[in-house]
C-alpha cells in the first residue's frame, strides 16, 4: 500500500487482510476525515465510545489513529473529537 494509492474499502476487505505496519499503514475516509490507522484489533463485542469498521466478514476496532495533520489517538478519542 503506497501513500498515492486509493483509499480502502473496508466492506469489500475481508479482516485477515489487515496486516498492519507502521508504514505506511492503511489510510481510510470516515465521516470526511482522511486518517491513518495505526493499530485495529478485529472486534468480537462492540462496545459504545468506541471506534469500529465493518469488513466483509467481520469487524475492526481501530483502537489508534491518526488523522491527517493531527497527532496519533486512541480511536475513542478520535470519536469525542467527531463532528457530525
Amino acid at each position: 500500500i503506497l501513500k498515492n494509492d486509493k483509499p480502502l474499502n473496508m466492506l469489500q476487505l475481508p479482516v485477515a487482510s489487515w496486516g498492519l505496519s507502521p508504514y505506511p499503514a492503511a489510510r481510510i475516509t470516515l465521516h470526511g476525515v482522511e486518517m491513518k490507522v495505526l493499530e485495529a484489533v478485529v472486534a468480537d463485542t462492540r462496545l459504545q465510545g468506541r471506534l469500529y469498521v465493518e469488513c466483509a466478514d467481520g469487524a475492526l476496532e481501530l483502537t489508534r489513529v491518526q488523522p491527517a495533520g493531527k497527532r496519533p489517538m486512541s480511536g475513542s478519542d478520535f470519536l469525542r473529537g467527531l463532528r457530525i
